[in-house]
């Protein structure tokens, strides 16, 4: 188990998709995935809003210009 939760880990760090996560584990649904490992997505969250705030951004930038 350990060296699975190692893999996950270091897929998360290099942004793995989590269905990339789930196939390469052959994990059944992606529920069990997340359920087994959704600790290590806490900066998702932050990622996907800084992201949405980053094309907000260019395009009132574009807008303006």
């Amino acid at each position: 188990m350990d060296l699975r939760h190692t893999c996950v880990a270091l897929l998360v760090a290099e942004g793995a998709h989590q269905l990339t996560i789930m196939r390469r584990l052959g994990h059944s649904s992606i529920q069990v995935t997340l359920d087994t490992y959704g600790h290590l997505f806490p900066e998702l969250e932050q990622d996907v809003t800084q992201r949405l705030d980053a094309v907000g951004r260019a395009a009132r930038a574009r807008r303006a210009s």
